[in-house]
């Protein structure tokens, strides 16, 4: 497939799951309320409860309207159910803005404040040690010895969690290493796995492994299948055009680029990275041969 043809088949492919998408977040929030639901069946809104270490306190209204207080522990929880924490949104942003080595110090709070819960489903410890991870390998920093990347604690997670965490620490552990027989490994993760953040990061990895290479028609082949499949990420896939509008322009394809970015403001018009997107077109814009101006 010519990259022309790989272009315009990805925008098609991404807008058709636009509406899939967009159906499953109402679908989510109607569904899914935001509680700790217990083993004996109990849900308490999550806007009720304090946490202590591992110990649990609710207020609730009780019989007549009395205030009723629910003490429960960590082995008393079967899942959560709760607010993403604002630090690992902003470590997102900082991925997207290319600032991995901020990503990397913005998410630790939010591995903190979420500690407790690393062990239950619904918890946001391990999609924050996920993205520690990411901020770091992007920053050029090694995961060695990374706290909560142990085995130890990996035991601890849910399997999907720490399946998920072990991927990344595979994409990770193999970042800026060009050789065939590494993408290959990655491409087999991406591949494999049933995340489909994980598989856009294998990919967005993959295509940096061929740039790495010289061969940026694969890599930004690469980049686009990282919105197509993981479209609901929408950082990811914003990472993953970004990239592959760059590699565009380093192909002298800046129009095609710039055409990728708009597509991409068509169908999110909602994006909060407008102005990011918006200065990125302006790099790409072609210099007028007069003024030497865009």
């Amino acid at each position: 497939m010519s990259l022309r043809t790989q272009l315009h088949t990805s925008s098609q492919m991404f807008r058709s799951f636009i509406p899939v998408l967009s159906c499953a977040a109402v679908l989510i929030g109607v569904t899914h309320a935001q509680d700790y639901q217990l083993k004996n069946g109990r849900r308490i809104p999550a806007a009720q409860v304090k946490a202590a270490g591992d110990n649990f306190t609710a207020v609730l209204n009780g019989i007549g309207g009395n205030p009723e207080t629910l003490n429960f522990g960590l082995k008393d929880i079967a899942q959560v159910s709760i607010p993403e924490p604002a630090e690992l949104g902003k470590a997102r942003a900082l991925l997207v803005n290319g600032k991995a080595a901020e990503a990397a110090e913005a998410v630790k709070p939010a591995l903190e404040k979420t500690k407790a819960l690393q062990s239950i489903p619904g918890s946001w410890w391990p999609d924050a040690l996920v993205v520690q991870i990411d901020a770091l390998a992007a920053a050029g920093k090694s995961i060695t010895d990374l706290a909560g990347a142990d085995e130890a604690t990996l035991r601890k997670l849910p399997p999907s969690d720490a399946d998920e965490v072990q991927e990344m620490i595979k994409i990770a552990s193999v970042a800026k290493d060009a050789k065939p027989e590494t993408i290959e490994k990655i491409k087999d993760v991406a591949t494999r796995t049933a995340s489909s953040w994980i598989q856009g990061r294998a990919w967005l990895e993959i295509g940096n492994l061929y740039a790495n290479q010289g061969k940026m028609e694969d890599a930004v082949k690469a980049w686009l299948r990282v919105p197509v499949f993981s479209g609901a990420e929408k950082d990811l896939a914003l990472r993953g055009t970004l990239a592959a509008a760059r590699g565009l322009q380093q192909m002298s394809l800046p129009l095609d680029g710039i055409q990728l970015l708009d597509d991409y403001l068509t169908d999110n018009q909602l994006t909060s990275y407008k102005d990011l997107i918006e200065s990125e077109k302006k790099k790409l814009t072609p210099k007028d041969k007069a003024t030497g101006k865009n």
